[in-house]
Parts: C-alpha cells; structure tokens; sequence
C-alpha cells in the first residue's frame, strides 16, 4: 500500500475519532475552565466557540449569569432573647475572572454557594440581630433597610475574595416568634 494514503487515511480517521476533542463550545452566560490531567488551567475560557483546543483537557462550563437564593425561616436572636425568623434573597453572580481558582479551591457553582455563603449569611444574620433590642424592631423601615445593607457589605467583603459578587440582599419576610 502507498504510504502517502496510508498516512492520508489514518489522518482522516484521526480527525473523525478525535475532532470534537479540537474544538470546544463555552454556552452564553457560562466561563470554561479546563484542566490538563488534573491541573486546573490559570485562564478561564469566555463565552463561544474555542478552536484548536488540546485535546487532552476536560472541560467544565460555569454559569457566570445573575443567580438568586432563597433562604427561608433564619432564626435571629434579638436583645429581648427572642428568636425571629427572617426569610432572605440574595442575588449574586461568580467572578468570570477568578473561575479557575474558583473551580481549583472549592468545585462547582452549588459548592461554592454551600461552602463559602450561606453559612455566613445565617453567621452574619444572626451577629446583626444581637444589635436589635426588640423583635417588633424588625418591622422598623430602618431596622430593616440597616439590616439589609450591612448584611450585603458583610457578605460582600467575606465572599469576594471566594470569587462571589453580592449584588443584592432582600428581606422577603419576618415571623415574630409567639
């Protein structure tokens, strides 16, 4: 057999294999992080078509669009020694540019959010309430406007540097206890 077809099959057999392993999609609103044999890639990879791409790595997309979460009935200790129970919202997003660390340091987006925020939400919450002398304060338009914007600055500075960007912080409903 010839060796130029030869060479020239193998080639087409290789690209029909292996040519999706060249070529990698990143869908809108999401950041790629890839990894080679384990090790975290520094650049994230933005939004559309990426060719030629090694085809050794292994692809993870990250959802990098405005997300919300629902944290309902946090029971917050006021002065009075009663426990309140806050519902909240916090609208949030993760830091294309830090994806990778991201990715390297805690794992995918739920990971991040389990790990790094909602326990310092429930932290912070209940810190902020120790400052209120009676559980009816709550219901005090200032009790509440100061409650939601030091809970976004707290959180904002603690979660930041995990690759997190608070944007908004929303007191959707306040129990008294009985």
């Amino acid at each position: 057999m010839n060796p130029k077809l030869t060479a020239l099959f193998v080639a087409i057999l290789a690209v029909v294999m292996f040519g999706r392993q060249f070529f990698h999609q990143v869908p809108v609103g999401h950041v790629g992080v890839a990894s080679f044999f384990g090790e975290v890639l520094d650049h994230p990879y933005v939004e559309g078509p990426h060719f030629p791409v090694n085809p050794l790595l292994s692809w993870h997309d990250m959802d990098v669009r405005e997300k919300s979460t629902k944290l309902p009935s946090i029971e917050v200790p006021t002065r009075d020694q009663l426990l309140t129970k806050i519902d909240l919202s916090i609208q949030y997003r993760l830091n294309a540019k830090m994806a990778p660390q991201i990715f390297r340091d805690t794992g995918d987006e739920n990971q991040v959010i389990a790990i790094h925020m909602i326990p310092k939400v429930r932290s912070l919450l209940r810190e902020l309430g120790t400052n209120i002398d009676r559980a009816e304060d709550f219901f005090l338009e200032h009790t509440r406007d100061l409650l939601a914007s030091e809970m976004q600055a707290g959180l904002s500075k603690f979660v930041a540097p995990h690759g997190i960007v608070i944007d908004t912080v929303l007191i959707r409903g306040i129990n008294l206890p009985p």
